[in-house]
């Protein structure tokens, strides 16, 4: 199970010649709880409302409104993974 972070740089540049990447291909979350599915879901709407609000000019700004949240995400994920190999068992 990995996790991934595209540089923000490299997305922004990709989006200025009008391509854009939304879940794995930007955030890849460890398969836990289907965690990166709802990501993804949620990128959609977010970019959705980005173009709505803002339209397709400077989309790289969509970037700037999401990176933070994705790399909590990701250090999120990487926490719960590490928890559930841990050494620690639980008691019964």
């Amino acid at each position: 199970m990995r996790s991934s972070m595209t540089p923000l740089s490299e997305l922004k540049e990709l989006a200025e010649t009008g391509f854009v990447m939304l879940g794995d291909s930007s955030h890849a979350l460890p398969v836990l709880g289907g965690n990166g599915a709802n990501e993804a879901l949620w990128d959609g709407i977010e970019l959705a409302e980005y173009i709505a609000t803002h339209g397709i000019e400077g989309i790289s700004g969509f970037y700037d409104q999401r990176y933070d949240a994705w790399q909590e995400s990701v250090k999120e994920a990487e926490k719960r993974l590490a928890g559930v190999h841990s050494k620690e068992k639980s008691s019964l």
